[in-house]
């Protein structure tokens, strides 16, 4: 299931099965066993459930798909699917009542505010964007920069300031980014995201924070665009990231 032992979840091996294990973790080849090893080795996986593996009961299984549920990598594959699903439901007009009711329960009704895939592509222009963004001022926001390459951060804090939905930040642990920018003036800046609160300032080298987001500057538009969200772009690398990892999972839920 995982690559190497995971924080918070119990790791044990029994001694008839070190052997396998410890190859395994190795990076050595399972085939390359002796097979009266190969056979006489009782994994738990041949013996009970094949979900199994190294786990010898399913509360460690359910221990770890827990783990991973709630650590950033699924968190962040969540935010890559449902900011394409979602907006281009809404382009297609599918987004009815009972739909936003059980996308609201789930959680992922904010992501309407992405960029639907033909107004990505550029298949629409501006005001034709600007046309189907509806009354959300962050849709209309984003609609207005369709085919903008390069924006500075502190205009669109000024925006999100202003048209940021507080009450959906209620339940957002507090968290301290320090956002870098590269390729543009007054690229670095603080954010306070959380609480039901949202606030920014210019950030210094005495300046602390939770973690520090970096990224260039087209990184950074396309983000504030919502051509991709902040967990897609950190899974394509074109963010990096230092310090608490949970806490940087807040800037996506200010956008």
């Amino acid at each position: 299931m995982f690559p190497g032992p995971v924080s918070g979840v119990r790791n044990r091996r029994t001694p008839r099965n070190r052997k396998l294990a410890d190859m395994l973790y190795a990076g050595g080849d399972l085939v390359a066993l002796p097979a009266e090893d190969a056979t006489s080795i009782e994994l738990p996986c041949r013996l009970a459930d094949p979900e199994l593996f190294f786990a010898e009961s399913p509360t460690d299984v359910e221990e770890a798909k827990a783990h991973f549920e709630q650590g950033p990598d699924m968190q962040a594959f969540r935010s890559l699917l449902f900011s394409k699903v979602v907006p281009n439901l809404r382009k297609l007009g599918l987004l009815t009542p009972k739909v936003r009711q059980g996308f609201e329960q789930l959680g992922i009704l904010k992501y309407e505010r992405y960029i639907d895939s033909a107004t990505e592509a550029g298949e629409l222009d501006p005001e034709d964007a600007m046309a189907n963004a509806g009354d959300d001022p962050i849709v209309q926001f984003r609609s207005q920069l369709a085919g903008v390459e390069r924006i500075a951060p502190e205009p669109v804090l000024m925006v999100l300031a202003g048209v940021v939905d507080k009450a959906a930040l209620a339940d957002v642990d507090p968290s301290r980014i320090r956002l870098n920018v590269d390729g543009v003036d007054d690229g670095e800046w603080l954010l306070a995201i959380g609480g039901g609160e949202f606030a920014y300032e210019k950030a210094n080298d005495a300046t602390s924070a939770d973690v520090t987001v970096g990224m260039d500057v087209s990184t950074w538009t396309d983000i504030v665009a919502g051509r991709v969200t902040a967990p897609a772009a950190a899974i394509d690398g074109r963010i990096t990231i230092a310090g608490d990892i949970m806490k940087a999972l807040a800037l996506d839920s200010l956008l």
